[in-house]
């Protein structure tokens, strides 16, 4: 079977999605070396273990590592205080965002990547997330913009996911909502406008609704970030 590697717990301890199914598979230390989140793996489930790496996800001039360190290659310049992060509806999405922020801020290397997802209650999809740390990196492979020193988009920094805050603000929402429509279908009823029955019918079912709107929401923004960490 082949699923997608989402992310690694030490290094012999791997996260596969397939088809929204996640699965806690064991993998090799050979293996592990090559690991990046958003690889296509192929697994086998009666022995829990990954056996083999069908595609790694690669960027144009753009070094990826789980580490801190990229073969061959010697670090110019990183701030380990930021982390560029990334929502998407998948992690090739996700890595497309990166790619796309990196380039615009002479980053030519995202090192300690770390992949994440989001499975809410009811929620047909996931979200995924990157995050990783850039860098300026020199080698014979990748070599920084000359003349460009490394810069970070502070603009977009922020301290939460901007998925996880367009949920809580559908929340409030749906609670302003209710604080608004409930005194009036009660003052409706009172001046008898509104038929007793209708409005405790309609009084009762909103904050059902409310409620049930609240559950299935899954907002999946597709977006790039800058989030500051915290030692």
């Amino acid at each position: 079977m082949q699923g997608t590697l989402i992310a690694l717990s030490g290094r012999t301890n791997a996260t596969v999605c397939q088809q929204n199914k996640i699965y806690q598979l064991k993998l090799s230390a050979d293996l592990a070396t090559q690991a990046l989140p958003g690889s296509t793996v192929e697994y086998d489930l009666s022995s829990g273990t990954i056996t083999a790496f069908i595609e790694k996800p690669q960027v144009n001039n753009i070094a990826l590592s789980c580490d801190l360190t990229v073969p061959e290659h010697q670090i110019l310049s990183r701030d380990g205080s930021y982390q560029l992060c990334a929502e998407g509806h998948s992690f090739k999405e996700c890595y497309k965002n990166l790619a796309s922020c990196a380039t615009a801020h002479h980053i030519n290397a995202l090192l300690n990547l770390k992949g994440e997802y989001v499975k809410r209650p009811f929620a047909r999809h996931l979200v995924f997330r990157l995050c990783a740390e850039g860098a300026q990196i020199s080698g014979p492979q990748y070599n920084p913009d000359p003349g460009f020193k490394l810069t970070l988009p502070l603009k977009l920094l922020r301290r939460n996911s901007p998925s996880q805050a367009q949920k809580r603000y559908h929340i409030v929402l749906l609670v302003c909502l209710l604080l608004i429509v409930e005194p009036c279908l009660s003052a409706l009823m009172q001046r008898q406008i509104l038929p007793e029955l209708v409005a405790y019918i309609l009084m009762g079912a909103l904050p059902m609704l409310c409620l049930l709107g609240a559950i299935f929401d899954n907002p999946c923004r597709s977006t790039v970030y800058l989030k500051q960490v915290r030692h």
